[in-house]
């Protein structure tokens, strides 16, 4: 009887003390998880949240992206502006090389020769003569149309490789140009003059010399692409002398 007792005592005992720690809540002990999860931008919905707009604003920039070149093949594929023959024109020009050269040209007879004076239009007559002043340097040259082109959005003439060459904008490629009109190859009263001053340092830098009249503007041309290296002043110009 005394040893039952004396174990009821016990497990009474034992009852008491540890009830406190059986009293506590689990959900009092700290939980990590859910601290940082009480941080901002620190939860797992934050980073989803993050995840789903950088993906949203990918996406955007790539649509965009394509709206892009969609619209760039667009105005590619779109027609030509309208060509004018009415003068004087404003533009971008550009110029023709080796990939032409000897090919037929859309004047009768004639091929690309690079190294000539000549230009493509898409609308002034064949023949014309075309004062071309490069609106960057101020320089001029006369060009001779006997051709159609350029075929480029923007672009109003393409010239040869030596009239480029001669305003200086072979390296760029294209350079904006002012076109006024210089006279007409088929005219019978219209000639053409070469003025030209020697380079500075030769002791003659205030001589200035001529050729001319020729008849033909290719003449007088293929004349001036062999002197004005020499002659960075000379000048090609184009008159109408009538009887």
């Amino acid at each position: 009887m005394f040893g039952f007792r004396f174990f009821q005592i016990l497990g009474m005992a034992l009852c008491v003390c540890l009830l406190p720690w059986g009293s506590v809540p689990r959900a009092a002990a700290p939980n990590t998880w859910h601290v940082a999860a009480a941080q901002p931008g620190k939860t797992h919905k934050g980073h989803v949240a993050d995840g789903a707009a950088k993906a949203q604003a990918s996406a955007t920039a790539g649509k965009q992206a394509k709206s892009a070149q969609a619209s760039a093949k667009r105005n590619k594929r779109a027609p030509l502006e309208p060509a004018s023959a009415e003068l004087p024109q404003s533009g971008i020009a550009s110029w023709v090389g080796r990939y032409f050269q000897g090919r037929p040209v859309a004047t009768p007879g004639e091929r690309h020769i690079m190294e000539s004076f000549t230009a493509a239009h898409r609308a002034i007559a064949f023949h014309t003569i075309l004062k071309v002043t490069d609106l960057h340097s101020g320089r001029s040259v006369l060009v001779r149309v006997n051709d159609r082109g350029p075929y480029i959005r923007g672009r109003i003439i393409d010239l040869a490789k030596s009239a480029a060459e001669y305003l200086g904008y072979v390296d760029r490629g294209i350079t904006n140009v002012r076109l006024e009109l210089a006279g007409h190859d088929k005219d019978p009263a219209q000639r053409y003059y070469i003025r030209m001053r020697p380079a500075k340092g030769s002791g003659r830098a205030g001589l200035v010399q001529g050729f001319g009249p020729f008849d033909k503007f290719d003449e007088a041309a293929s004349l001036f692409m062999r002197l004005y290296t020499s002659y960075p002043d000379a000048e090609l110009l184009a008159v109408r002398e009538e009887g």
